[in-house]
Formats: C-alpha cells, sequence, structure tokens
C-alpha cells in the first residue's frame, strides 16, 4: 500500500512496518494542528483506513503538562474542539475529545499503543511533544507516523539547519515553487467511522464546551495556570482563522509591505500567527491564495511565511536539543562570555518584567501587549528580547526569562518560530557587529530609545496597555489580606478597575503584625504553607526582596503588611470599611458598610470568613453560618531586652507554637487548638495569666523578664478553616480563601483560590460584556 505522493512526502515513521497490524481502529492522535480542511495526517488516516478495511478514529486529548499550560492556551484549545467536532461530524468522521483533568487522567495513548491497528500524528518538533510521541511509539504494537501538517515543505522531505535565511529561501527554492501553487487533494473516500469503546470518559462538545459555565466548571477542574487569563475579545479555531485570512486577504494584503514594519497600526498585519500555530488553518492554502494574488506585498508575505517561518520550523526540527546557549553560533557564545562581566545598571526579576515594571517605556508597552492582549507587534519583538539581556545576569538568564515571557503569554508561543525568535536576539542566525557594545557584544544592537524615535508611542501604549476587558463599575474585593491582596492584583494587572475594602487599619488579614511598647511583632500567621506552583515567579520575587524566609523546606513572610501593601501598589484600598451588606440590584452589586455608605460593583470577591459573610451575602448558604474553623489565642510578650533562652526552653517544653521575629525582644505564643476552643471566650486578661500560669514562675531570669514585659493577647476566632466551604452560586460574585481550595487551613489554599477567584469573576465580567473587536496574535516570529 503506497500513500499518495503529497502524502507520502510528509510522513515520518518511527517503526519498521507500514501497514496496519490486528483489527483495531486507526488512530490519528491530534496534539498540535487543529482543523478538518487540508489537513495531512487526518488524510493519511482516511486513506489508510479505507484501503487497509480499518475504522477510523480522530483523538483529540488536551493534556495539563504541556509547557505553560494556562486558561488562555486551553480555552483557545477548546474553541478549536467546537469546530472541528462539527467539521469532522460533517465528514462522518468520528472525533472524540478528552480533557485530562481531575479524576479523569488515564494514560489514553498507552492505552491505544495496544489497541490501535495504527497510530497517525502531527508531527511538532519541540519536547514534550515529540518525547511523547517517541515514548508511544517504544510501546506501541502497531506501527506510528508522525505527519506534517505544519510547513508547505515538508520537514521530512527537507528537515535541514541553515545558518542564514537567504541560504534557507535559496536552497528549497525548488521545492517551494513545485508546492507552493499546488491545489490540495480531495480525498473522496469515506473509511468507516470507530464505533468502539474508548479508553476514557468522552467530552460531549455540545454543550459541556459550547456553553460558558459547563466550560468554565471543566477548566476549573484542570491543573493550569489559571493567572493567564483567556483574551475575553477573541474565538480561535478553525472558522475564526478562515474568516481571519479571508478578511486580511481581501482588504489588508494589498498594503501588507507598505504597513507591517508600523506597530500601531493594528490592521497592517495578517495577526494569524496564533491560527497558524495551532493549525487551526493550512499553510498550503495561505502560501497558495497568497501567490495568487501577484503582488509585491503577496510576495513579502508569502517571505515571512515560507522562508523566515519555515527556515525557524525545518532548524528545530533538525536539533534534538533545540533550547539553551548551545544553539548559538560560537562567536556569539565568545561574545556573550566577553561581556560576562560588563555590569548591569539595573536589573529586574522576572515578576518585574512579566508585569512590565521597568523604566522603559517601549519594553514595558511590548509586556502589556503579551500580557493583556497575547501578542505583540512583529516589528517591536526583537527590540523587546535584545533589552532582556540588558538587564539580567547572563545570556543563559535572559533566554530562559525571553522564552518563558513569550511562551506563557503569546498565543503563538511554544512554537518553534518563537524559540528561533528568542534565539536569534542572541545571535542566532546573524552575524557579528564591530565594534563590541556594552553587554550585547558582538550581538546586533537594536536601540530602545531610537526604535521609540520612529514609532508612534501614544498610539501604540493606548492600543498595548487597553484593559483586557471593561466593566460597567469597578470590581469590588472584600478583604485585603493575602487572598484579597492577590486577587486584586491580577485583576489590576488585566487592566480592570479595582477597589479593596478591608475593615482593618491596615492591610494584612492574618498576617497581621503588632507595635507593642516599640517592639514590632507578627502575631498572626507566618507559615505560607502549599504554596501553588503556577505562582513560583511570586515567591521568587518576594524571596529576593526579603518578604519571604525559608528554614529547611519551611517557608514564612517576615512582614505580612509589608508584602501585602506592595501586592496592592496602585490598587485603590480603603481602610476601615466594615461591610455589612451585598446586595444584587440588576446588573450590578451593591456594597453597603456600617455607615450606610454604598458602593456599586460590576463583581465582588469575598475573602472574610464565612460565618462573618452570612450576615452580609444576600442569599448566602446556610452553611455558612456555623462553617467550621480552628480557633487560636495568641499572646504577644515584649520586652525591653532580649527574649531568655530559658523560656524559649520552657515553651518548647510545653509544645506551644512560638513566633520569634526579628526584634530579639518580643515573641508570639499561639496557644494550641483545642485550648483555644475550650477557652475561645475568655477575657484577653484572663488568657495572659493563663498562660503565666502555665510557663509557671519557678525561675529568676523569667520572672525577671515577665515583670519588665508587655503582654496582649488576641483572638483568632477564624484562624484557619477546617473544611471546605459551599459556594454561593451568586452571579459575579466569587469566594476566595483558605476554605475554597486544598490543603484547606494552608497559605496555598488562599494563594490558589484567590487566582482562580480572580479568572472566574473575569471569565463571568466577559460574558456580561458586548462583543468587542477581535485581537491575537500578530506576529510570525
Amino acid at each position: 500500500m503506497d500513500l499518495p505522493a503529497h502524502l507520502a512526502e510528509r510522513c515520518r515513521w518511527l517503526s519498521e512496518g507500514k501497514k496496519p497490524l490486528g483489527e483495531g481502529p486507526v488512530v490519528v492522535w491530534l496534539k498540535s494542528s487543529f482543523r478538518t480542511h487540508e489537513h495531512p495526517a487526518v488524510d493519511v488516516g482516511k486513506w489508510i483506513a479505507h484501503h487497509q478495511k480499518r475504522e477510523l478514529l480522530i483523538y483529540h486529548g488536551l493534556d495539563e503538562r504541556y509547557p505553560h499550560a494556562s486558561l488562555r492556551h486551553h480555552n483557545m484549545i477548546l474553541d478549536a474542539a467546537v469546530d472541528m467536532h462539527r467539521g469532522f461530524e460533517q465528514q462522518g468522521i468520528r472525533y472524540s475529545f478528552h480533557l485530562a483533568r481531575k479524576g479523569h487522567r488515564p494514560a489514553v495513548m498507552a492505552d491505544f499503543a495496544n489497541q490501535a491497528s495504527m497510530i497517525i500524528t502531527d508531527l511538532f518538533p519541540l519536547p514534550p511533544w515529540t518525547d511523547w510521541v517517541r515514548s508511544v511509539a517504544e510501546k506501541a504494537r502497531c506501527p506510528v507516523v508522525e505527519v506534517d501538517c505544519h510547513c508547505v515543505i515538508p520537514m521530512p522531505l527537507y528537515g535541514r539547519s541553515v545558518d542564514r535565511p537567504f541560504k534557507f529561501r535559496d536552497g528549497t527554492r525548488r521545492l517551494r515553487k513545485q508546492r507552493v501553487q499546488r491545489s490540495w487533494p480531495i480525498l473522496d473516500l469515506t473509511p468507516e467511522a470507530y464505533t468502539g469503546e474508548l479508553p476514557f470518559a468522552e467530552i460531549s462538545v455540545e454543550p459541556q464546551l459550547t456553553n460558558p459555565a459547563e466550560r468554565w466548571n471543566l477548566l476549573k477542574e484542570c491543573e493550569i495556570d489559571p493567572t493567564v487569563h483567556p483574551l475575553w475579545r477573541v474565538r480561535g479555531g478553525e472558522i475564526a482563522a478562515l474568516e481571519r485570512w479571508g478578511a486580511f486577504r481581501e482588504k489588508g494584503l494589498s498594503g501588507y509591505a507598505r504597513r507591517r514594519n508600523n506597530a500601531a497600526d493594528q490592521n497592517g498585519v495578517s495577526r494569524l500567527s496564533a491560527f497558524i500555530h495551532y493549525g487551526m488553518i493550512s499553510t498550503m492554502k495561505i502560501a497558495r491564495e497568497c501567490a495568487e494574488v501577484g503582488t509585491k506585498s503577496a510576495d513579502k508575505y508569502l517571505d515571512e511565511l515560507l522562508v523566515f517561518r519555515e527556515h525557524a520550523w525545518h532548524h528545530i526540527a533538525s536539533s534534538s536539543d533545540p533550547y539553551g546557549k548551545h544553539n548559538l553560533p560560537e562567536w556569539a557564545r565568545i561574545s556573550w562570555q566577553s561581556t560576562l562581566d560588563d555590569p548591569r545598571t539595573t536589573t529586574y526579576t522576572f515578576r518585574e518584567l512579566e508585569r512590565g515594571k521597568v523604566h522603559d517605556p517601549l519594553w514595558a508597552a511590548c509586556q502589556f501587549s503579551l500580557l493583556r492582549h497575547g501578542e505583540l507587534h512583529n516589528n517591536v519583538r526583537m527590540t523587546w528580547g535584545k533589552s532582556i539581556a540588558l538587564w539580567t545576569p547572563d545570556v543563559e538568564t535572559s533566554m530562559d526569562y525571553g522564552q518563558a515571557l513569550n511562551d506563557k503569554y503569546a498565543l503563538d508561543g511554544r512554537d518553534p518560530s518563537s524559540v528561533v525568535g528568542v534565539q536569534w536576539c542572541h545571535g542566532l542566525f546573524d552575524r557579528p557587529f564591530h565594534p563590541p557594545a556594552h553587554i550585547l557584544g558582538l550581538v546586533r544592537q537594536r536601540d530602545s530609545r531610537t526604535h521609540m524615535s520612529r514609532l508612534d508611542m501614544d498610539g501604540f501604549t493606548r492600543i498595548t496597555k487597553a484593559p483586557a476587558a471593561e466593566t460597567e463599575e469597578a470590581l469590588i474585593v472584600i478583604g485585603a489580606g493575602l487572598a484579597g491582596a492577590v486577587a486584586a492584583r491580577i485583576l489590576k494587572d488585566y487592566g480592570f478597575d479595582v477597589l479593596v475594602l478591608d475593615k482593618g487599619r491596615r492591610v494584612g488579614g492574618r498576617y497581621s503584625q503588632r507595635r507593642l511598647d516599640e517592639v514590632v511583632v507578627t502575631h498572626g500567621a507566618l507559615k505560607l504553607d502549599a504554596w501553588p506552583m503556577f505562582l513560583d515567579a511570586w515567591k521568587q520575587d518576594a524571596l529576593l526582596k526579603g518578604h519571604i524566609k525559608t528554614e529547611g523546606d519551611n517557608m514564612y513572610l517576615r512582614d505580612g503588611p509589608a508584602y501585602i501593601a506592595e501586592l496592592l501598589d496602585g490598587i485603590e484600598v480603603l481602610n476601615e470599611v466594615t461591610v455589612t451588606g451585598l446586595e444584587r440590584e440588576g446588573r450590578l452589586w451593591s456594597v453597603r458598610d456600617d455607615d450606610g455608605f454604598v458602593w456599586k460593583a460590576s463583581g465582588v470577591i469575598i475573602t472574610a470568613p464565612l460565618p462573618q459573610l452570612h450576615a452580609v451575602v444576600e442569599r448566602a448558604p446556610r452553611s455558612w453560618e456555623e462553617h467550621a474553623y480552628a480557633s487560636t489565642w495568641s499572646v504577644i510578650i515584649t520586652g525591653s531586652k532580649s527574649v531568655p533562652t530559658v523560656l524559649k526552653r520552657r515553651i518548647e517544653e510545653l509544645k506551644f507554637h512560638a513566633e520569634f521575629g526579628d526584634d530579639a525582644r518580643g515573641l508570639v505564643v499561639h496557644l494550641p487548638e483545642s485550648w483555644s476552643k475550650e477557652h475561645l471566650e475568655l477575657e484577653r486578661s484572663d488568657v495572659v495569666e493563663s498562660l503565666m500560669a502555665m510557663i509557671g514562675t519557678d525561675n529568676e531570669a523569667i520572672n525577671a523578664w515577665v515583670k519588665a514585659s508587655s503582654f496582649h493577647a488576641h483572638r483568632w476566632r477564624y484562624a484557619r478553616a477546617a473544611a471546605r466551604g459551599e459556594r454561593a452560586k451568586l452571579p459575579l460574585l466569587v469566594e476566595a480563601g483558605d476554605a475554597w481550595a486544598d490543603p484547606v487551613g494552608t497559605a496555598g489554599a488562599a494563594l490558589h483560590s484567590a487566582a482562580w477567584a480572580a479568572a472566574d469573576l473575569a471569565w463571568q465580567c466577559s460574558h456580561a460584556l458586548k462583543p468587542s473587536k477581535r485581537r491575537v496574535q500578530q506576529t510570525l516570529m
């Protein structure tokens, strides 16, 4: 059985046999090309299933383990799944979609490796996808083949790396000319659709993915990054891709050569890169229809698509280890080594960079474009990438940061073009430039100030800093503790108007501090347990700035109010406001305080303990009133001298938890939860007396220090949640705090729930808004 030539040249066989083994289905495993038209892998599956009389199954699994897995990338792929479900249904082909999530993480491909008669998958030349395919091929009892669905010149046919784009252009001229105007053959084949059982619980695309509420419920079960929000004004999928290409071909292509370098001109480029990255549109179709136009602009567009883009793909396909400094040319590696000791006058943490908190206005505008809109114009991307090297200690860090920032936020990130683009900023596919410059050495410079002088900065900034979405009124966060601060910070960074209300005199919540006789101590929580992985950049930033300290495997917040105040920087916070009522009135929430003042809010996040909220929130669940919390009495003791060692030992012997802060003159004793629960309603003075009675008066050093000390007892009635809360399920109201995630009662639960609460509220707001002009990644890099 021979495949047609146009399909055979796209195949990379990972097994000796090329015919189905056994009577199982031919399985087409989709990982990176999400369309139904001009799909080489699907056509290979149709051809083999038809001619070998096997049933055909299109399997699409969305995993949580791809790099920078997030709501943004997941949501785009779910859009694609809807279109593929409908498109394959029209073709009479069974398309089965699996979403890995809590309770649904079977080893699907391991099962298919035993069940299928052949496995066909789309070739995507980056790890971990290459690793996954290799693993399946090693386990499979049937043939496994990868099919190039992304390039006009098939990677299995050429698949070599050359050091300059013009060499790739010249070396592939004949191959390109043969294929660029070739129509994609339509296979008039109708293989039988697979009707057997599946090794997973299949998603019902309609309505589970078409209904926004049901889709959100699925997304919440995924272990992905909720801080990278979907693009509310963009719909992914094949239909949107074809519409976008059609509109650009008819109205934008003619002016491409003239307008493409103006980053402030949103309509000067096709903005198809994300759709091409996800394989939602065939590059063969784009190239063919573009070549038919035959103008200077069309030729330039083809050059970007078929030379610069495919040069990157073929380079990556030829590499077994495509990431890292070793991919740079020797002259560039030597140059970077020679400037390693050049002083960096300004450095930034990764967290500062991803928020655009830099001194360079052009770079900040670029980063806002990535953060809020998932796009970055190609003409500014090189300037953006090269600037990172000026603010990081070495080329390895610069490349790591640039790749992570791109792949985390750009819709076309995690792509061979992206990998090459970042490395290009550091010397790949370029030549040395003399004389050497500070830090960049012989690597080509791209001065930000020069770039700004030829760019309409006001227009560009207006585009990039536009809010991800807009609301009628502000979003209100009730509570300025850790959960409230994190939720507010995320929403503010996406451009939402945010107001924080807190009943305390200072921000901090359970991470509060108190001054007693000039000694400042943290009398609330200190331990930061179960920190979520997706907030690792936040943690590293806090560690570098001294907000967090580590002791063994444990982490502690050194100055809760200071750290939380930093998180809330630039956000309006009103302290000493006690919220007494939350009522839904039409499209808005009314938030009332104890003075009778009312704020209007488009959405609300509540972080206070549930028993306190029960009397505040209209139609709150009855369970909130008696929701279980662990309580703690904390006693603050401060003196004029350091806490005696003998007292520390005595407290340790009693197995009481004590905190000793940076000031050696003070300590906080947290009495056991069981004792605190039994004596919860004692007066403060009685708690102090009880503690001193337990410590005893038989030691002179203790007695002397205690007599000269001051005491204050603080009752934490709701020290930590003891069980998960019941959701109120009210529109545009979301709960956050340590009762709303696992492990319940930890800082990690507060952080995790806060990030998801911000995403949840933004999701609900987005579906309450009128559709706006679509935005999507516009660079082919």
